[in-house]
């Protein structure tokens, strides 16, 4: 069985690679400094360090032994040697557009760099594998031994915009290995992370990504781009939404309708009609803020100005929800589901996500400004006062039937000794005359 590990001397003496004359693209980079500063945890690994741009940090033992023996696991599942991976990666157009995907130049030889790339893929192909068998009854895949206490946050750091190997590398290699394997590459990926996360959905096969990061936001967005119901333009004051769900419920009678309960990609689902807006399926979990950082950096960072369609969706559930009221308005219509501890960090999360994150662009703007309108007609202060005055009428009058009893009591007795003394007031005039 062919052993792996990666010894990086102090002196070269290998084949020195640079980047060539092919156009930098750079999908991968390092997370900016004040954005990672918004939420550090969101964009550290807890277990795994992948890729260049991780290398030369130091990484646990146990981790280490976990690739090792995941490496020697997958040559031994595929009965390939390693010299013959080796070489999917060593050619020189290869190995210098792999190089071309990071945006900062990994200073070692190109026999350590093809290692480096080698044992991190096929950790990852053989983790996908061990994951789908162990789901699937097939074999154990018990973590626990190499001291992982959580197995799912390896989906977390496998997610992480950093922590990325090119998406081709990875499906090449598993192509040219994987010949008996029972599933495509990527359903093979979208099993692994679609296991205990509902977030994830079904794509075809011919899907194609840049790395795990992008491909997530692909799932999230869907296969195709969605069909806007407004024009893309430049944000702006006029475009921002300025009510709330819950003042846009009230004041502006706009009601909110859930569409596709099971398919939670954004689609073209977002739309208004009349007074309905129509909104995906929002899950809020442990780890969504994880993916959907990661996701919103990737977004950014990989698509044109024109597909930055998730990052957009964030931003008009961020300004739909900015109190407890408003998530328990969506919640109650179907729109959002969380396992949070209470609404308040649901409000905190969704508006701290689009902290640091330029917005050029909004796909939503039109919409925005559709109910902004709604809002803003001459009779809605009439019917903002009038939908105050029953509110405080339920809370403190009718909370209760004995309660309200009381009150229609109260009222009745009022209106007797009201007539009364309309009465008593009228016989006195007309005593008079």
């Amino acid at each position: 069985m062919d052993s792996f590990i990666i010894d990086i001397p102090k002196k070269q003496k290998q084949k020195n690679i640079n980047r060539g004359h092919e156009p930098f693209v750079w999908a991968i980079r390092k997370i900016p400094v004040k954005l990672r500063e918004v939420n550090v945890a969101a964009y550290t690994h807890q277990y795994v360090l992948l890729g260049p741009l991780r290398f030369g940090k130091p990484e646990p033992n146990n981790i280490k032994k976990l690739k090792l023996e995941f490496l020697n696991a997958f040559l031994s599942r595929t009965k390939k040697n390693k010299s013959e991976l080796t070489d999917i990666i060593r050619t020189d157009d290869n190995e210098v557009h792999i190089r071309n995907c990071y945006s900062e130049f990994c200073h070692v030889g190109s026999d350590t760099y093809v290692e480096l790339i080698l044992l991190d893929s096929l950790f990852i192909l053989e983790l996908l594998m061990q994951d789908k068998e162990h789901c699937s009854g097939q074999k154990d895949h018990n973590m626990m031994k190499y001291n992982i206490q959580n197995p799912g946050s390896l989906r977390e750091d496998l997610l992480l915009f950093e922590n990325q190997i090119p998406f081709d590398v990875l499906r090449d290699l598993f192509s040219v290995a994987a010949l008996n394997w029972d599933t495509s590459f990527i359903k093979l990926c979208v099993g692994y992370f679609s296991r205990h996360n509902q977030t994830v959905n079904e794509v075809g096969d011919k899907v194609d990504a840049l790395h795990f990061t992008d491909l997530m936001v692909k799932i999230l967005v869907g296969n195709t781009p969605p069909t806007p119901t407004c024009l893309l333009c430049r944000m702006s004051e006029k475009k921002k939404l300025v009510h709330t769900a819950t003042k846009l419920s009230k004041t502006g009678g706009v009601e909110f309708f859930l569409v596709g309960d099971k398919d939670l990609s954004i689609g073209n689902k977002i739309s208004l009609n009349n007074k309905t807006l129509a909104l995906p399926k929002l899950y809020v979990l442990g780890t969504t803020e994880c993916m959907y950082r990661n996701c919103m950096v990737s977004e950014q960072v990989n698509r044109r100005e024109e597909d930055t369609w998730f990052c957009s969706y964030i931003l008009l559930m961020s300004f739909l929800i900015k109190t407890r009221e408003d998530v328990e308005l969506l919640i109650k219509e179907g729109i959002i589901f969380h396992d949070l501890d209470n609404d308040q960090q649901v409000v905190d999360m969704i508006n701290k996500l689009c902290t640091q994150i330029k917005f050029d662009q909004f796909h939503y703007s039109e919409i925005c400004e559709k109910l902004n309108r709604t809002c803003h007609r001459w009779w809605i202060p009439l019917r903002s006062w009038g939908n105050g005055c029953v509110t405080i009428l339920n809370d403190v009058y009718f909370n209760d039937f004995w309660r309200g009893t009381a009150t229609v009591a109260a009222v009745f007795l009022l209106l007797l000794t009201l007539i009364q003394s309309i009465t008593s007031i009228l016989q006195v005039m007309l005593g008079h005359k």
